[in-house]
């Protein structure tokens, strides 16, 4: 077993010194702390300081979350681990002054290696490229197992049919049942659920990863990696759209619990629109995905016979 690459030199000052008072943050909040691993496009090198363009008369800006793996020997009470690592965000933000978002997951030991020693595709391409940013040496990660390729796409293709089956059948009550019957606060609250089952169609597909996530805003950062097309779906040039984005954030909590919340025909109209609209991209972005994959196992399967003969 080889130990993990630790070496962040090839980032820019300013990152390094990021990452340093993430790490220190980690580790005054949290317990048990056995690795804090950097991985994605920083950790890879091609990370994206900032983008912005105008498409279609929209303005788009897209920079690269850091995105850092927890493990712990041992958590004890998950939701309050949970809670102290979400908040490590807002204090790195104003250690560093810095506007990078940071995107935490966390696992303990005995969850990683399993997942490794499964040819897990998210954690094995952690394992493969991650950079450790911090490790108590008590152990060292496994590699990975390499996956069946056939094994990837079929896990790719149920959670992919799962959840946008989901999502349609969401923006299905929605249209057909929530907005003729005039309930314009559960129609936004089915749109967001549709539009939330979509993100995790496509973070799953590309990734087996599901974010723990419900803000659509965050959501959005996750899996504009996948496609920029994305932003695109979700216009915020104007004050108007600004408010149905922010109406169909709130929705989740606001539309359930909130007798003052106020959900207009008209809202609901544009936001069906919007979610029809990210409902085909959906499909679109991770039909490609699933087509890569197809050609992947076809690949495997020729090389196999190959060796064979």
């Amino acid at each position: 077993m080889n130990k993990m690459n630790a070496s962040i030199a090839h980032l820019p000052e300013k990152n390094q010194e990021d990452l340093k008072i993430i790490v220190a943050t980690i580790l005054e909040e949290v317990l048990n702390v056995e690795m804090i691993i950097l991985f994605g496009s920083y950790a890879r090198g091609n990370q994206v300081a900032f983008d912005r363009q105008m498409e279609y008369g929209i303005s788009t800006s897209y920079r690269s979350d850091y995105d850092i793996l927890v493990i712990a020997s041992r958590i004890k009470n998950e939701p309050v681990f949970a809670k102290k690592l979400n908040g490590v965000g807002a204090i790195f933000k104003e250690k560093a002054k810095s506007d990078i978002r940071l995107e935490i997951v966390y696992k303990t030991v005995e969850k990683v290696v399993d997942f490794l020693e499964k040819g897990d595709f998210f954690y094995s391409e952690i394992r493969r490229e991650g950079i450790a940013l911090y490790d108590t040496g008590s152990f060292i990660l496994p590699e990975p197992r390499d996956p069946e390729m056939i094994e990837l796409e079929r896990q790719a293709k149920d959670f992919f049919q799962d959840f946008f089956h989901k999502g349609e059948r969401f923006l299905k009550t929605a249209r057909e049942f929530d907005y003729p019957d005039g309930e314009y606060k559960m129609a936004s609250f089915h749109l967001h659920q549709a539009c939330e089952s979509f993100f995790y169609a496509i973070s799953l597909t590309f990734n087996q990863y599901k974010p723990k996530e419900h803000d659509i805003r965050m959501l959005i950062d996750f899996n504009k990696r996948y496609s920029q097309e994305i932003v695109k779906i979700f216009p915020r040039e104007t004050a108007k759209n600004e408010h149905l984005f922010e109406l169909l954030r709130a929705s989740y909590v606001q539309s359930r619990y909130n007798k003052e919340f106020v959900v207009h025909k008209e809202d609901v109209e544009v936001l069906m629109k919007w979610i029809e609209r990210f409902r085909d991209l959906t499909f679109d972005i991770c039909e490609r995905k699933l087509h890569e994959f197809e050609r992947m196992v076809a690949d495997q399967r020729e090389e196999y016979v190959l060796k064979k003969h």
